[in-house]
């Protein structure tokens, strides 16, 4: 069964049995990662298939934060053993993904650009920010919580949405207006 009404004055059950209110910082985490891989589901269904075509190295890295972002959120409700943890290989695969892009599409930083261009890039975007909500707060909870290889981790995710946002544009022919 789906339901259990446990929920239903307020509280929720953490993995090691406490119960908590469901506006607890640890709530607050978990739900900013959950809308986070939601909007990168989103965000892969988005992608037409000549410009996914070209994204097979990010588009993997994508499944593989997908499920590290479900590990994050176990450790925000006290269950720091599940699988899928973040490692210091992963970031570095992002920062060795993000210095391809900025090599082969010539997108280094040279000024903020204002979100949008073509539909899987402004999608981009908005989980770039849902992202830097959910490092917020899950450097709340802090680093007894949360492992400092899930923080930095956060941090060079959104990152490396910005640099996505823009290879999707380019990919896509759609020009980028500087703010």
């Amino acid at each position: 069964m789906i339901y259990t009404r446990t929920g239903d004055h307020g509280t929720t059950d953490l993995a090691n049995g406490e119960r908590c209110a469901k506006t607890d910082d640890r709530m607050e985490a978990v739900g900013a990662l959950d809308e986070l891989n939601a909007h990168l589901g989103l965000l892969l269904c988005q992608l037409s298939p000549e410009i996914s075509d070209k994204l097979k190295t990010e588009t993997a890295l994508i499944l593989r934060t997908q499920r590290i972002l479900f590990a994050i959120g176990a450790q925000a409700v006290a269950a720091p053993n599940s699988a899928n943890q973040p490692t210091d290989e992963d970031i570095k695969a992002l920062e060795k993904t993000m210095d391809a892009m900025v090599k082969d599409h010539e997108l280094r930083f040279d000024g903020f650009r204002i979100p949008g261009g073509c539909t899987a890039a402004a999608e981009t975007h908005v989980a770039r920010c849902i992202c830097r909500r959910a490092e917020r707060a899950t450097w709340r909870l802090g680093e007894e919580a949360i492992p400092a290889c899930s923080l930095i981790f956060l941090n060079r995710l959104s990152d490396f949405l910005y640099l996505l946002s823009r290879k999707i544009n380019a990919l896509a022919g759609t020009e980028e207006k500087k703010v």
